[in-house]
């Protein structure tokens, strides 16, 4: 019984620091990403919604000949128009914005859609993306 209380709490530990590992790693990419970009212009690819919230978007871009593929995901983000939640996302496909990607080292990417993502890169928002903010409530 002992032993495997010993075991449970090694493997919480361990997870743990698996966790803040993550997180470290996390936050050493977004760092290097916005002190090291280029944009460029991505098309999100497919899109996806869960039923409790929440919207994921995969996208693609090209560097030359390479093509790098990323997704992001939304898990806050919920539809407040008209529209029938799980399919408007699919509206998103084929939908070009920018992306931005550090120097050196593209597969460390974030697509640019909503005002917070441009202000991280100190990029204004530009109008014509307003309409998007008006079909979304983000929390």
């Amino acid at each position: 019984m002992e032993e495997n209380n010993n075991l449970a709490k090694k493997g919480f530990v361990i997870g743990i620091v698996l966790i803040i590992v993550g997180f470290i790693i996390h936050f050493v990419n977004e760092n290097k990403l916005s002190n090291n970009y280029q944009i460029t212009k991505g098309k999100i690819i497919e899109s996806s919604s869960g039923y409790r919230g929440g919207i994921g978007f995969y996208y693609e871009f090209f560097l030359g000949k390479q093509k790098i593929k990323n997704s992001t995901g939304y898990p806050t983000l919920r539809n407040i128009k008209n529209q029938d939640y799980y399919l408007y996302p699919k509206n998103y496909i084929n939908k070009t914005f920018p992306v931005a990607y550090e120097v050196g080292n593209p597969e460390n990417n974030k697509m640019l859609i909503f005002e917070d993502e441009f202000k991280e890169f100190k990029i204004d928002y530009p109008d014509s993306m307003v309409d998007y903010l008006q079909k979304w409530d983000v929390k």
